[in-house]
């Protein structure tokens, strides 16, 4: 196998850990450096660390160092599977906690060092699919972090989208490499698939089988697969774009489910009191990270100002005389996906 290094890079500072690389490339990681470092910094730090990591490059102000070659594996996404497949990144953060944003100067750079990657690897798309199988892959997939965190997170069919935009991936594309498990994931959108039964639509398809950050309602229909693997389909109206993920299982007729499923409610106006039942509710920090920022305990809530957000949420807070007050950032607990509602 023949590997070559990105011509994107500003300066090299190689480490030594690091092992051969024995599989061909056929992912990407990207992991966040969970705190603002500079370039020389970052470069500094990941080349020369004490502990046992690495990665093959980092980003940080626009600017793109090597500290691993491509032709070897770095010691980056605590799975050596993960890591003897995929070229991996750290990126900056623009500022501290939250959602561990990085700026638009480093988003930019990771889209073109992404394309650079798959031009030069032969990965004919990149994509994510919330589980190992995807292009596209993170940290916590393999071990019990949230890196890359949520900003990242949410951004992954964004990045994905812009880079198989420069690489020219049509949307009838399957990725080059792939495992032959029956779990693999498929890109091909030509088919279509019939979902026969309303059934709730998810963020990945990890989700859709546990059952976790439930986003849509998809109701019965004919739909393009834009992606799919042996227990979930992400189902779209349109053959380029995303959609949701269903679970293969739940997609049944009435008369074969002892469960149907309820529509979610989406109606939910400004001060009305909400129960939460489960013992652990998610609670997100915004409308489109797909991490929870904290679990909300059974009880009664209150709807903070009626409008319902990115991924079906709505805002709440503790207290019913607290709902529409300003500043939000005091009185709003965070965002509860409607389904939890009761």
């Amino acid at each position: 196998m023949a590997f070559t290094n990105s011509p994107l890079v500003s300066k090299v500072h190689l480490s030594t850990k690091y092992n051969v690389r024995t599989e061909k490339i056929s992912k990407i990681t990207i992991h966040h450096a969970a705190g603002v470092i500079s370039f020389e910094n970052l470069l500094n730090y990941v080349a020369t660390v004490g502990r046992d990591m690495s990665a093959n490059y980092v980003l940080s102000g626009g600017k793109l160092g090597l500290v691993v070659e491509e032709k070897n594996r770095a010691w980056t996404s605590s799975s050596a599977w993960n890591d003897q497949r995929a070229v991996t990144i750290e990126v900056a953060n623009s500022s501290k906690g939250g959602n561990w944003p990085i700026s638009d100067a480093d988003l930019n750079m990771l889209i073109k060092w992404c394309a650079d990657v798959c031009k030069r690897n032969g990965i004919s798309k990149l994509y994510y699919d919330g589980t190992k199988n995807g292009t596209l892959t993170f940290h916590e997939m393999f071990a019990n972090t949230n890196c890359p965190g949520p900003y990242i997170k949410s951004k992954a069919n964004y990045i994905c989208h812009e880079v198989n935009k420069l690489i020219g991936a049509k949307s009838t594309t399957t990725a080059s490499t792939k495992p032959s498990a029956s779990s693999t994931a498929s890109t091909s959108t030509g088919k279509q698939y019939h979902v026969v039964t309303s059934v709730y639509g998810y963020i990945s398809a990890s989700d859709a089988v546990s059952d976790k950050n439930r986003r849509v309602t998809v109701k019965p229909g004919t739909y393009y697969i834009y992606n799919e693997t042996s227990t979930a389909v992400n189902v779209t109206k349109t053959k380029s774009s995303p959609g949701a993920w269903i679970a293969k299982s739940k997609n049944v007729t009435a008369s074969t489910s002892s469960k149907p499923q309820t529509s979610i409610r989406y109606d939910w106006k400004k001060g009305q009191a909400v129960k939460l039942t489960k013992q652990k509710t998610q609670l997100f920090a915004n409308d489109s990270t797909a991490t929870p920022a904290a679990m909300l305990s059974p009880g009664t809530y209150y709807i903070y100002d009626g409008i319902k957000c990115g991924l079906g949420r709505f805002r709440i807070t503790t207290k019913a005389e607290n709902c529409g007050k300003t500043p939000v950032g005091k009185y709003v607990t965070g965002f509860v996906s409607a389904d939890n509602f009761s």
